[in-house]
């Protein structure tokens, strides 16, 4: 053991005192031991101050992970709500153009209809034409005769008067032409009467 002296016994020596050579290596291992300790103690001292010194940059680490986390997340919650509201809007807006497409397919006719209804339209339009030039030309070949007939009235009752002369005459001539008027009246009364009866 260290620090206790040693027995040469291959030497013959006995006896507790040391030699000086055992002094001096104890000395030695000693100082040797104490260096170790100092070192080792330095060692420690500079683990433990890394230690600690890594554990506050992991710690400052963390809470900076932590918070952009945090920050990042409280962004991304924002980011959602106004992403929602968009689309919310969005979604209120395309429903309102989606009702409005419903009511126009809804009252608005279809374009095959709508033909068919012209067509009709227009084949009875046609017939009405029809119907009415025939009417007309009959309405015009009528007031013909009648503006005839009414003419050689009027003719006859001038060759009349003339045969009566006097003071009669220009009664009759007024007679004559009121006769020719009434005529002339009621068959254009008559004729409006057929066209209005169809």
């Amino acid at each position: 053991m260290i620090g206790k002296p040693s027995r040469d016994t291959a030497h013959g020596r006995s006896g507790d005192t040391p030699s000086s050579t055992d002094v001096s290596l104890r000395e030695y291992v000693e100082a040797e031991f104490a260096a170790l300790r100092t070192l080792i103690d330095e060692r420690d001292r500079q683990y433990s101050a890394q230690f600690r010194a890594a554990e506050v940059a992991v710690t400052a680490a963390l809470a900076a992970q932590k918070e952009q986390v945090t920050s990042a997340f409280s962004a991304s919650e924002k980011a959602i709500v106004k992403a929602e509201l968009a689309q919310s809007e969005y979604n209120q807006r395309s429903n309102e153009f989606r009702g409005q497409l419903a009511d126009q397919a809804r009252t608005l006719m279809p374009r095959t209809e709508t033909d068919v209804r012209f067509a009709a339209i227009d084949d009875k339009l046609a017939a009405i034409v029809i119907a009415n030039d025939g009417k007309l030309e009959a309405l015009r070949a009528s007031s013909e005769k009648a503006t005839e007939a009414n003419s050689s009235d009027i003719k006859g009752l001038r060759e009349s008067r003339a045969q009566v002369g006097g003071s009669h005459d220009s009664s009759r001539e007024l007679w004559a032409y009121l006769l020719g008027a009434i005529g002339a009246t009621s068959t254009i009364i008559l004729l409006l009467l057929r066209l209005s009866g169809h």
